[in-house]
């Protein structure tokens, strides 16, 4: 979870990019997907249906990470701390799940979560 986040980075943060407000604090989930094709590869399972699975099955998946009510009044000088944030190696990885949210795009009120693609050099 991003607790840390809200108490002791993004306070300097909020300094440096003259934030005046932390907007609601919530924790968040960083999901680090890495090489999901290596586990397909090895398993048949494809790690995005699953975390895509997951979401859906949990009661308050939908609402707790796909929530578009706060993020729509922010002002120039507010911070929110995303609510899901999904990390891979792989870009058809985050493509893929980019299509899933989109097709479920009722149950995820019309919401993506940001999507890190991590190189590597």
């Amino acid at each position: 979870l991003m607790d840390d986040w809200n108490e002791r980075v993004h306070p300097e943060l909020q300094r440096m990019m003259n934030i005046t407000k932390l907007v609601q604090k919530r924790p968040g989930l960083y999901v680090e997907l890495k090489y999901p094709g290596w586990i397909y590869e090895d398993t048949g399972l494809k790690v995005e249906d699953i975390f895509n699975e997951t979401l859906i099955n949990h009661p308050k998946g939908p609402k707790l990470f796909f929530d578009p009510k706060p993020c729509s009044t922010l002002m120039a000088d507010e911070y929110l701390v995303p609510p899901l944030v999904i990390e891979s190696f792989e870009k058809d990885s985050l493509a893929y799940l980019h299509e899933l949210f989109k097709s479920n795009d009722e149950l995820y009120n019309r919401m993506i979560p940001p999507s890190v693609l991590l190189l590597h050099g």
